[in-house]
């Protein structure tokens, strides 16, 4: 469909006085009774909605043609998937309102995630100021092999000594791989006075593993 053009510029002819009348102006001019159409097609007040499976939060989102369900991680493939990885990302709003991302370590429990950072360090000032963040976890090279989490969550600080300790130990722990020295517990301890503790609780969780394509995409 082609959208029609505005009328073209004129003038009128000798011996015609103006102003005419409707019917006379259409009766020398007839090129001006054209019609009028529109290069948009119809609305359709009711487009089919569906929801977004995968985000966990019930988004509407038109449906279209997806293999995004069939790459979804389940609760315990994300929980595997966690178990093997040792740093995130972690991305707060930054004082100018763009995403301030560092790496962090971490330790899990089910699907939160617990690390913690120093009290005077721009994401713990993010996140006093907006206690959010987005979190990400990702493996691979090559298309197929891609694996990856992302969290949004709400932050929970905690600020007791003591259980910033633990969470500085629990780090610790996974990281060595065993038992920890008395001498590494010490500075733990005294590292726990100047840092906070960070609990991360997922709102939102988005999966994917290409493996499960299994070469076909």
């Amino acid at each position: 469909m082609q959208c029609s053009k505005p009328p073209r510029a004129w003038r009128a002819p000798p011996g015609i006085e103006f102003p005419l009348t409707p019917e006379e102006l259409s009766g020398h001019y007839p090129y001006l009774r054209q019609r009028t159409q529109t290069c948009a097609g119809p609305a359709n007040p009711h487009p089919e909605v569906g929801t977004v499976r995968h985000s966990g939060g019930g988004y509407p989102a038109a449906r279209m043609p997806s293999r995004r369900n069939e790459i979804e991680m389940s609760e315990e493939e994300i929980q595997a998937f966690l178990a093997e990885e040792l740093v995130m990302q972690c991305a707060t709003v930054g004082p100018r309102g763009v995403p301030h991302m560092v790496p962090l370590w971490f330790v899990t429990e089910g699907l939160q995630v617990v690390g913690w950072t120093y009290a005077k360090s721009q994401k713990a000032r993010n996140l006093e100021r907006d206690p959010r963040a987005t979190i990400g976890l990702e493996d691979g090279v090559q298309y197929q092999e891609l694996r990856g989490v992302m969290f949004e969550c709400d932050v929970q600080i905690e600020r007791d000594p003591e259980r910033v300790a633990g969470y500085g130990l629990r780090l610790f722990e996974r990281h060595a791989g065993g038992e920890l020295t008395p001498e590494i517990r010490e500075t733990v301890g005294k590292q726990a006075r100047k840092r906070i503790g960070l609990r991360f609780v997922p709102t939102r969780v988005v999966s994917w593993d290409h493996r499960k394509l299994g070469g076909v995409y």
